[in-house]
């Protein structure tokens, strides 16, 4: 039982076949997915994706690259994402 610490499935390369490269990676053992959020659109994905597919968890955040981006609403949406999936902010 493996857990996939670091994915980003919400990336467009995935969008075509993504049911498909989860059923390949658990067929090779993985039975979870740790779907990194980078900036607000997606950590937005990432909630979502982990909203519809079991074993998929989703990370909330701002990439310090993107950190001129993140304000107070930023700040409110990453910490939104995170309470609607039971999780803690900061």
């Amino acid at each position: 039982m493996l857990t996939d610490t670091h994915v980003h499935l919400q990336s467009p390369q995935f969008a075509s076949d993504l049911d498909a490269v989860l059923e390949r990676a658990r067929a090779a053992g993985v039975v979870r997915f740790l779907c990194a959020g980078y900036d607000l659109p997606s950590t937005r994905q990432a909630a979502s994706l982990a909203a519809l597919h079991p074993g998929v968890l989703a990370t909330a955040g701002v990439h310090p690259h993107d950190a001129t981006t993140y304000d107070d609403a930023a700040e409110a949406e990453v910490a939104g994402c995170c309470e609607r999936r039971g999780g803690r902010s900061r």
